[in-house]
């Protein structure tokens, strides 16, 4: 290798993180210069469009035309040292440019001087039909950002955005270097947006049959002055749900709208990283757009305002102590069973009932999710999304628990990050004093929560108690001489199971009953 040959070089690895997919938004990352030091120079391309968004929600999908007019494209350290050149220029107001009439006037302010003394350019903005200006005139406005703040904001492409002069699409004299001389580094580039960067195009159903479908015809066979106002504030609800499902767990203001890594390898050491090219798919709650639909005249405000409140009051109220110690196969099988045999919202349930179908540790995961309360009398069960399948009204809750969003953020920005340095990063960022024994079991676990993954075998996993009244039955069916298969039935468990119970901390309550003599003979002649 000669001295001029670069041993270390750039590689784009095409990520783009669920939920959206490639189409939307890419990042075009290359290398402008391989220095002798070993550090790159980087030139970044950002560019933004339209695409279509899939909502299920359990009522009918809805696909959704959306449009991103501006994103904040941020470059984030990842194993290495990042930073700027000299030739750092941003021509675009962070926000949209107020309309406000004034007299036709023709306005030039200079560039003022960025930290490394350089003066940044002229900024010009010229009335047009009693004019387009700023509504507050400052620094603020002029859209530049320092280059140590690492962040470049993008404008709205369409006209009248633009303070001054074209797009620039590229920008140049972002520096990247290696950590250290052994391990690959990387730079990872976030393309965020915020609600009022997202506009929303079209929204359409596609089977006109079902509940939500019947429910646009509706609105829009009224009337335009009747059918407006309703569409314009569903249009807003639906960009809510949209943007809530993107948010970042730790801006609340800024929601990751997809990502591009690049990574500083050593030749032939690359490991490339597959992108993902599927359709935007994001769940809503089919009831909160029903109610927006149906809402009577002249009362559409207050039932958004509503609305609003409830699916905010629900994205928040994920606890950050939510560290599951049971498989999530294993918990939503349980769900599952309750939310089959006990009607939903028809009153307290006797705890003991509850929990003949239900674990401890999964009754207090379920308790933890708010999907199930203790009252005075009994418990309750709750299916907060109604209008969703059972299966994705509960991926729903888990994905609004911090800890899951947390992770799922971490996965973002390292696809192929360890179960270790997850439970590593958790036991920082919630201060849980884990062993770092423990680190690899407390990751697995919840990586199979965020990815929603399980087996059968970790549902038939749970322990059903055994009750009184399953010890009665249990004794009745053996007296009758029913088989020990078609008990295992009866009582909802395996034969496996029904032998366990033997050595179970229940064998007191059994041996009052006397069952476990029965069993025993029974199975003896079995």
């Amino acid at each position: 290798m000669s001295d001029d040959s670069p041993r270390y070089q750039f590689y784009q690895a095409d990520f783009i993180p669920p939920p959206l997919d490639k189409r939307i938004a890419t990042v075009e990352i290359w290398p402008t210069a391989n220095h002798a030091d070993g550090e790159f120079e980087i030139r970044m391309n950002a560019s933004f469009g339209v695409d279509i968004v899939a909502l299920r929600t359990g009522s009918g999908d809805v696909e959704v035309e959306i449009e991103i007019r501006q994103a904040e494209v941020v470059l984030k350290e990842h194993g290495c040292l990042l930073q700027h050149g000299h030739h750092y220029y941003e021509y675009f107001s962070p926000r949209p440019i107020e309309k406000r009439y004034i007299e036709e006037a023709n306005t030039e302010r200079e560039g003022s001087l960025g930290q490394d003394g350089n003066l940044l350019p002229r900024i010009s903005v010229r009335g047009v039909k009693k004019g387009l200006k700023s509504a507050a005139w400052d620094d603020s406005d002029i859209g530049f950002r320092h280059p140590e703040l690492r962040t470049v904001i993008v404008g709205d492409w369409r006209k009248g955005s633009a303070l001054s002069g074209t797009f620039p699409r590229t920008y140049s004299g972002w520096l990247a270097s290696r950590s250290n001389g052994s391990e690959a580094s990387g730079v990872l580039a976030k393309l965020n947006v915020r609600k009022n960067w997202i506009e929303i195009r079209r929204v359409e159903v596609g089977d006109a049959k079902t509940a939500i479908g019947r429910a646009i015809q509706s609105v829009r066979s009224l009337s335009p002055k009747r059918s407006a106002p309703k569409m314009e504030l569903f249009s807003d609800l639906v960009r809510e749900l949209i943007y809530l499902q993107l948010q970042s767990s730790d801006q609340k203001d800024l929601a990751t709208l997809a990502a591009a890594g690049l990574v500083v390898a050593e030749r032939g050491a690359f490991r490339p990283i597959a992108a993902q090219a599927s359709k935007c798919r994001l769940e809503a709650p089919g009831h909160v757009l029903l109610r927006m639909l149906n809402a009577p005249d002249g009362a559409e405000r207050a039932t958004y305002d509503a609305l609003i409140s409830e699916v905010h009051a629900l994205q928040v109220s994920g606890g950050s102590d939510f560290f599951p110690l049971v498989p999530y196969a294993r918990v939503l099988d349980v769900y599952l069973r309750l939310t089959s045999k006990f009607e939903i919202g028809a009153g307290a349930i006797d705890a003991a009932k509850v929990l003949e179908y239900c674990d401890k540790k999964s009754f207090l995961l379920l308790k933890g999710l708010g999907l199930i309360r203790e009252e005075k009398g009994g418990v309750q069960v709750f299916n907060h999304f109604p209008q969703m399948s059972t299966i994705m009204s509960f991926q729903a809750i888990v994905r609004r628990q911090k800890t899951i969003a947390f992770v799922d953020d971490l996965l973002r920005n390292d696809p192929l990050v360890s179960a270790y340095d997850v439970g590593r990063e958790l036991n920082d960022k919630f201060s849980k004093g884990w062993k770092e024994s423990s680190f690899q079991r407390y990751g697995h676990q919840i990586l199979s929560w965020v990815r929603f993954e399980g087996t059968e075998a970790d549902a038939r996993g749970r322990r059903i108690r055994m009750t009184e009244e399953r010890v009665k039955l249990l004794t009745k069916y053996v007296a009758e001489g029913v088989p020990i298969d078609e008990i295992a039935a009866h009582l909802d468990v395996s034969r496996a199971t029904l032998y366990s119970w033997r050595r179970s901390e229940k064998n007191t309550v059994i041996s009052k009953y006397g069952g476990w003599k029965l069993v025993q003979s029974n199975r003896e002649e079995d």
